[in-house]
């Protein structure tokens, strides 16, 4: 069925910028237009936020297609085709399967799209790193696609050619406003067999948001032994228990994520605010500098700034 599939989503450990309360990432361009984005930033006093023009040197004012495109997507049609239609024998005890379907926000505010995206980004990152030889997941930039679809799972399931899916809600619970350390979150998840079409596992978890990356390893490891996936001891040692992290950073990264996957230029800019904001509020939250890294990454792809800036 020829569709991508991750190993792991995102470095463990980032040496993008040299992490500490003094550092200072490099300046973006100003932005002419008000990009879409689920909510406007909060106010920040200046000592405390970082500013787009902290973040890039050189204006950018379009992004384009990176010299050899045109003949790129012609390969891949071809290796889809070809994909498709060449005859492949049936691996025997090939890996499992497993795709993880957009949340739902059952918040009712359109505005919170970012939390349940960008939960399911990383419940689908949490599954690609537990053990990529015995469990392949398809990629977010596949699985997002059946957002609100009105297939069934089955259908889903064979369309994407996975032994499993994994579906869920989320509701953000906000606490007091001056504190967004009293946010919690509610996320429902569950697991079906394609095969059998039945539910194999269920939970409901409430928890507060500063707890949600504990939260995420934890569903991760429920869905891999609900499966079967065994462990080496140093893959059970990399699924030790994360760190709380600081709600204010985690909230801005998710909405700078939200907007880095718009992947059109205004968006992007306004990503980098939120990653600078992230680092504000945390300025050891190293998920925001890996953000502001893939961020750049995109922009010199794109050729929105030069090579010499962007990958420097």
């Amino acid at each position: 069925n020829g569709v991508e599939e991750i190993e792991s989503a995102e470095p463990e450990s980032p040496a993008v910028v040299a992490v500490g309360a003094s550092a200072a990432p490099p300046a973006p361009p100003t932005v002419a237009e008000t990009p879409p984005a689920p909510q406007d930033p909060p106010a920040v006093s200046p000592g405390r936020a970082l500013k787009p023009k902290e973040l890039v040197r050189h204006p950018v004012k379009s992004l384009r297609r990176p010299v050899g495109v045109p003949l790129g997507i012609l390969l891949v049609i071809i290796a889809v085709a070809a994909y498709l239609i060449w005859p492949r024998p049936k691996v025997e005890g090939g890996r499992l399967m497993i795709a993880v379907l957009p949340f739902d926000n059952l918040s009712g505010d359109p505005e919170q799209e970012y939390l349940s995206d960008g939960l399911t980004e990383e419940m689908i990152s949490q599954l690609g790193r537990l053990n990529p030889d015995s469990l392949g997941v398809i990629a977010r930039q596949t699985s997002i696609q059946q957002k609100n679809s009105k297939k069934t799972l089955r259908e889903i399931g064979r369309d994407l050619g996975v032994n499993y899916i994994m579906n869920g809600s989320v509701r953000l619970s906000k606490g007091d406003p001056a504190n967004l350390a009293d946010d919690r979150v509610r996320i429902t998840a569950n697991l079906s067999e394609v095969s059998s079409n039945t539910q194999v596992w269920s939970q409901s978890y409430d928890r507060m948001l500063s707890n949600v990356l504990d939260l995420q390893s934890e569903v991760a490891q429920a869905i891999a032994s609900a499966i079967r996936v065994k462990f080496t001891p140093q893959q059970r040692a990399r699924l030790a228990s994360p760190l709380p992290v600081n709600s204010e950073a985690y909230q801005n990264y998710l909405k700078g994520r939200y907007q880095l996957n718009r992947r059109d230029l205004a968006s992007m800019q306004h990503g980098l605010d939120y990653f600078g904001r992230a680092i504000a509020a945390d300025p050891n939250f190293a998920l925001a500098y890996v953000g502001i890294a893939d961020t750049y990454d995109l922009l010199g792809f794109y050729s929105a700034l030069p090579p010499t800036h962007a990958y420097h």
